[in-house]
């Protein structure tokens, strides 16, 4: 700008850079306004990249070429050009070497084509009595828009079980407007999960009688009978579960995020751990699947956790039960969220990118991407816990129309004296939600 006021040509070189630092401007805030949805879409983000890279370019020669008419020293002209569109390319390879190479990877590893299923509202069949639990459904599904539901899965493949179990299931609803979210937790050990008919009448004629985190594997190994009961995609058995925890609580789900917990290590790890208050003395196991080292007891009080510490914490149930440990499991989630922020995220990009690209598998979106990138250095305050576990609701026979209430009012704010005339059966859960 200095260099056009003393240049002879000055009004049509700055309407010409005018013009250019416009539009790079609105390129930057057409990106702002997407924000992190451009990184589940290569092709927006390469037109993005190019864009600002052929403006900023082309900026830049505009400056070099003003600058001729103040140094009519053709020499130092170009030297300048030189030196200063070398920095600039300079400056965009290398962050796109940093951006874009782990991205690219990770997309491919992480986005899976995976469709996500409906919601059952004849939940619980088998019987010819009046169907249950439509009008919980019907307003739940009239207040999702504005909301997204995302199924949490943490797998585990350990060495003394076969195949793969899903040991945490959360759901995480996220109000899009105030971004204020609520975790509902699922028991691993829940019986007679809600399966499709199809699959009811070939091969479970008496219900799916296992536990529910048996049921993502069965999925795997059956995609066959997914698929003619579902349209399975790429992971059937995400497909198959998400279907069962959608009809389980009576709401429909936007997508889910699969978490390898012997991964869980190195996410944590390359996340740059996170501090996490331990409530009472705690027993861990010494020694969990994936770790880096031996971890000892938790004294009560604040603690600092790497990836081995944390996965210790998460599944520690040598003091207390199942419950607590989806307690636990909770707490991460909130600790990880509260104090990481999308700088963080950000500056801790290719390694992150590696690690999630080898342990985490999800059917997201891109526009959903947004969403949980912005819940990042959210204030816990605004997150709601329900635990699904007894005493509150028994592992085996759920009560599907209570169950249903429970999830709505917690995710929509609704008192539950709207929503039961007798409030005194809603006993708080023994799992600790602090």
């Amino acid at each position: 700008g200095f260099d056009l006021i003393a240049g002879k040509r000055r009004k049509g070189y700055g309407y010409f850079i005018l013009a250019m630092q416009s539009a790079m401007l609105l390129v930057t805030l057409y990106a702002a306004s997407v924000g992190v949805s451009i990184l589940g879409n290569s092709s927006r983000l390469l037109l993005f990249m190019f864009a600002f890279v052929y403006l900023c370019v082309v900026s830049l020669v505009g400056v070099c070429l003003t600058r001729r008419y103040k140094y009519p020293d053709l020499t130092k002209s170009i030297l300048f050009s030189k030196i200063s569109l070398g920095l600039v390319l300079l400056f965009f390879a290398g962050g796109s070497v940093y951006l874009i190479n782990p991205y690219v990877y990770a997309v491919d590893a992480i986005f899976a084509s995976s469709p996500m299923p409906g919601v059952d509202q004849y939940y619980p069949p088998a019987d010819d009595s009046a169907p249950q639990s439509q009008s919980a459904i019907a307003s739940t599904e009239s207040a999702h828009t504005g909301r997204i539901n995302i199924l949490l899965i943490g797998s585990d493949a350990d060495t003394d079980r076969y195949g793969v179990t899903t040991d945490s299931l959360n759901v995480v609803s996220i109000d899009l407007t105030t971004m204020n979210s609520t975790i509902i937790g699922i028991p691993r050990n829940l019986t007679d999960a809600p399966i499709p008919a199809y699959l009811r009448d070939q091969y479970f004629p008496k219900g799916y009688r296992n536990l529910i985190n048996t049921l993502y594997w069965w999925g795997e190994s059956n995609p066959s009978a997914v698929n003619s009961a579902l349209v399975g995609g790429q992971y059937p058995g995400a497909t198959l579960l998400s279907y069962s925890v959608a009809t389980l609580l009576g709401m429909p789900l936007d997508a889910w995020i699969m978490v390898d917990m012997g991964g869980f290590i190195n996410v944590i790890d390359a996340a740059g751990g996170m501090q996490v208050y331990v409530d009472k003395d705690l027993a861990v196991p010494g020694r969990v699947t994936g770790s880096k080292g031996i971890t000892t007891d938790l004294n009560k009080g604040w603690h600092y956790m790497d990836g081995t510490n944390a996965l210790s914490f998460a599944r520690s149930r040598q003091s207390d039960s199942d419950y607590w440990r989806m307690g636990r499991q909770r707490c991460l989630l909130a600790s990880l969220v509260a104090q990481k922020t999308p700088i963080d995220i950000l500056l801790r990009w290719p390694a992150l990118a590696a690690v999630l690209g080898n342990n985490v598998q999800t059917n997201l979106k891109s526009d959903m991407l947004r969403a949980l990138v912005n819940l990042a250095g959210a204030d816990t305050n605004g997150v709601k816990f329900l635990s699904l576990v007894p005493p509150l609701v028994p592992a085996d026979g759920w009560d599907s129309e209570f169950v249903r209430k429970l999830v709505y009012g917690a995710v929509y704010d609704v008192p539950y004296t709207e929503l039961f005339e007798d409030t005194s059966e809603i006993v708080a859960p023994s799992a600790p939600d602090e």
